[in-house]
């Protein structure tokens, strides 16, 4: 989490231009990033091959 934290907030400094006034804060950049990247939101590799699986024998 603290990697994805410093990412966040250097991604901030560096991505947007000093004039940007829609730059996010680097907590708010940090959340989003965290959120995006959760675990939650990955499928198994083993779900992901019978997906393949599927698709391949239907075709």
């Amino acid at each position: 989490m603290a990697f994805k934290s410093l990412a966040s907030a250097v991604s901030v400094l560096l991505g947007t231009a000093t004039r940007t006034r829609r730059r996010p804060s680097a907590a708010m950049a940090a959340r989003t990033f965290r959120e995006i990247t959760h675990n939650r939101h990955e499928d198994t590799w083993i779900e992901t091959a019978q997906g393949f699986s599927l698709r391949a024998r239907q075709t």
